[in-house]
């Protein structure tokens, strides 16, 4: 045979070979042929669970190659590709991604990674001052949306609570300190 050694850069190709045939008698023939080269063995896929902290935009991101965990093939490795690779407010939590690795010559496998979102960052209370004016009987009651001067978050569901909305006559002396506090999720 005049090739019988094949390797990974031969997959896809079809080679033209021969055999060739003695006798004891040195009488020799030769037949051509050819032998296609075929890579059927797909990747062998690892994931790393990992856990994304959102930025102050509300976004977090991961590529493929920080949740591969070492895949391997026989050949090599041409693609990586994350199901999801983008994550957001909405996904706060544990979320299951797929990672597929493909080689080459197209075989692919794939495996699930737990990404776990958090968001750490606190809403940022703003309060304004306001003045509240009694009613005919010396009460008044006031909502968190009156004193609200603009509180944001990275993520757009927040709560806002005061520590004290209703004042009566008993009030009316000096400024009462209110603490709005923002919280989310």
């Amino acid at each position: 045979i005049s090739d019988s050694s094949f390797t990974c850069t031969d997959a896809g190709q079809t080679l033209n070979l021969s055999i060739y045939a003695f006798d004891p008698s040195n009488n020799s023939d030769t037949a051509a042929f050819t032998v296609t080269v075929l890579d059927t063995t797909s990747p062998i896929v690892f994931a790393i669970d990992t856990t994304l902290y959102l930025d102050g935009s509300g976004n977090a991101a991961v590529s493929a190659l920080e949740i591969d965990s070492s895949s391997s093939d026989n050949c090599s490795i041409a693609t990586r590709v994350l199901s999801d690779s983008t994550f957001d407010c909405t996904e706060v939590g544990t979320n299951n991604i797929t990672l597929t690795v493909t080689d080459p010559s197209g075989n692919a496998a794939s495996t699930t990674a737990l990404i776990t979102i958090i968001d750490t960052i606190s809403p940022i209370a703003v309060a304004n001052n306001i003045s509240v004016y009694l009613d005919t009987n010396g009460n008044a009651t006031i909502t968190s949306a009156d004193v609200d001067g603009g509180s944001v978050d990275n993520c757009s569901a927040f709560t806002l609570a005061l520590n004290d909305s209703i004042f009566d006559c008993t009030n009316t002396s000096a400024p009462v300190t209110i603490i709005l506090t923002a919280s989310d999720p």
